[in-house]
């Protein structure tokens, strides 16, 4: 990427920033996207999605311009709809998820070929059936450029996701802390071994129970949960969530191909741990399904503040370079 492409990416970037692409994106804000995204030869495809290129090549880069809600305005140092530069920052709403993996992708894209697949209600429950889109086309590799990179710059696939609610009783009546039975910490307790014992990769992110003005114990408890998975683990999920009751907010599989891939860039075999909405419980048709993510750790993803720095989007066009031109190359 030459310091003109910088230039030309400050500029596409404030763009896109400004525009309120809260999910579900309104019609205005499609019309926006599409104005600004044009010059990259973007058009609409489908239903509320945009696509850049010819959708008859077989390397495919999915992403989304969509972005959660700023929350609450007062933690912001910035507008979050200005694009501003801080230091070695540049902070704006939607920049690390996933404004700037967008931009690299037509960027590549311009440079090398493929087609780019853009989602507009990827981080809703309202979103476009991009996975029927691509499942129709059924290309050779599709490239996830969206999330947070750990330790590699590609990997095999994204893992599946479970937003739910394991809820927790004891049967036994609230009483008195001094007379209390059958106290829900030992239900607690059971839940954490279980979920040690079977190596999951479950997060606790809410925790909630009855509450009164007296003081009486605890015999019911919700506990909300993040539960990140591969295809292979899917039996062992399936297997806890059959032992405790539980209630599902929000569920996406795991996306795979059907062939793991090496590049000569770092690159994991296991699937990345965000998740997609591309995810559904028959395989999505891709021989390869390549992650290359991108965002940072401390980018304050769906937080105030949240920001990317510019050696990020180097290294990730160098990633999404290295992967498009190896997988040409290799006449994918």
């Amino acid at each position: 990427m030459s310091p003109d492409d910088l230039h030309e990416f400050w500029q596409v970037l404030e763009e896109l920033v400004a525009l309120d692409t809260t999910t579900p994106v309104s019609d205005q804000g499609l019309a926006e996207v599409e104005r600004v995204l044009r010059p990259f030869g973007c058009y609409g495809v489908g239903e509320r999605l945009l696509g850049g290129g010819d959708p008859t090549d077989r390397i495919w880069m999915y992403t989304h311009v969509d972005t959660k809600p700023p929350g609450d305005l007062q933690r912001w140092d910035t507008d979050p709809f200005r694009l501003t530069a801080d230091h070695d920052r540049w902070l704006g709403l939607g920049v690390s998820d996933s404004k700037f993996q967008l931009l690299n992708a037509l960027l590549v894209r311009r440079a090398m070929g493929g087609f780019v697949l853009i989602d507009t209600s990827e981080e809703s429950d309202h979103h476009a059936n991009a996975q029927a889109i691509i499942a129709e086309a059924s290309p050779e590799a599709l490239i996830v450029c969206d999330g947070t990179r750990g330790d590699h710059d590609a990997y095999n696939g994204v893992s599946g996701q479970l937003d739910g609610l394991i809820h927790l009783e004891t049967g036994m009546p609230r009483r008195h802390p001094s007379q209390s039975e059958g106290a829900v910490l030992q239900r607690l307790s059971d839940l954490s071994a279980d979920v040690q014992r079977r190596g999951l990769r479950f997060t606790v992110t809410g925790l909630s129970g009855l509450s009164e003005e007296r003081s009486l114990s605890l015999q019911e408890v919700a506990v909300r949960f993040d539960l990140r998975f591969s295809d292979e683990e899917r039996p062992r999920v399936a297997d806890f969530l059959a032992r405790w009751s539980h209630s599902t907010r929000q569920m996406m599989w795991p996306v795979q191909g059907a062939e793991v891939r090496t590049f000569s860039i770092p690159t994991s075999l296991s699937p990345a741990s965000f998740s997609t909405r591309l995810g559904r419980e028959e395989p999505l048709g891709a021989r390869f399904v390549i992650a290359v993510p991108g965002s940072e750790v401390d980018n304050q993803t769906h937080m105030p503040n949240e920001f990317i720095r510019p050696p990020q989007i180097l290294r990730h066009w160098w990633a999404l370079s290295r992967v498009v031109s190896e997988l040409t190359e290799a006449h994918v």
